[in-house]
């Protein structure tokens, strides 16, 4: 009996590693009325334009359009409409108590003009925009940079569940092009002694409030952007910091449940809910 508890004494560190759950590089793709995406895949062209998510190829005047050769997605644009465009992942089945790690890399495609791109990922019970959660995993909503960046956002599965990644796409009119790569998800087991966040420990207190929220992070984090939502998922404030303890009142705001999303100048996220009293 010791030895089989020994045994595992060894094998648990191995077990609860992340192990890689999905994986989409988007370059074995099927046609589908006119688009081109990976089996499984579902674009939602949602204000119905002349604009949608579609296979960005590298070719030999753009041999750099993917960041993994030889294509990636990206989303067109309109001269007049903005940007309502849905992409969904392969409805994928997560596990009670597992942590899911989901990356991908993003940028705007470089055009020689001032454009900025805005983007938010969502989870979602299927691939309806009327039925994604409202609180964005991750948003960004001045993307300029040409270079391919780094995005990441973790959960954890609190039941057996089926969801699909929804990345929604809302840029204003006439800003080019929007692309993405390489997606992927890792699972690990959450347990007792695990350190469950990607982005090193933020407070932000008091919770529950009643006029003010201030934001304490680790030095690395000092630049942040912050953002805060109300329980339907709208966008009720949106400050760049520049300091720990940035403070944002909040006397203003109904009483009820709100979610803050805090993305640090590394692109890395943490978001979490607090509650606003009378």
């Amino acid at each position: 009996m010791r030895r089989i508890v020994c045994l595992l004494g060894l094998l648990l560190p191995t077990l609860l590693l992340p192990a890689q759950f999905f994986s989409e590089n988007f370059d074995e793709l099927q046609a589908d009325t006119g688009q081109q995406l990976p089996a499984g895949w579902t674009a939602v062209n949602q204000n119905n334009d002349n604009a949608f998510w579609d296979v960005l190829p590298n070719s030999n005047n753009f041999p750099n359009n993917a960041r993994s050769a030889p294509n990636a997605m990206h989303m067109s644009f309109d001269i007049d409409d903005p940007a309502d465009d849905w992409l969904f992942t392969p409805l994928l089945s997560f596990r009670q108590n597992y942590r899911y790690i989901v990356r991908f890399w993003y940028r705007k495609v470089d055009t020689g003009f001032d454009t900025v791109e805005k983007l938010k990922v969502h989870l979602s019970p299927g691939i309806d925009p009327q039925d994604v959660d409202p609180i964005p995993q991750f948003i960004d909503t001045l993307i300029d940079s040409k270079n391919y960046q780094l995005a990441e956002f973790s959960f954890v599965s609190n039941d057996d569940v089926v969801r699909s990644i929804a990345f929604h796409a809302f840029s204003e009119p006439f800003q080019f092009l929007l692309a993405i790569d390489d997606v992927e998800i890792e699972e690990t087991l959450v347990n007792s002694t695990e350190v469950p966040a990607i982005v090193p420990p933020i407070r932000v207190f008091p919770n529950p409030t009643t006029d003010i929220l201030a934001i304490h992070r680790p030095s690395e984090q000092m630049r942040a952007h912050i953002q805060l939502y109300d329980d339907t998922g709208r966008l009720i404030r949106e400050e760049n910091s520049a300091r720990s303890g940035h403070q944002i009142p909040v006397d203003d705001l109904p009483p009820g449940f709100y979610t803050y999303l805090i993305r640090d100048h590394r692109g890395r996220q943490t978001s979490g809910r607090f509650t606003i009293h009378p």
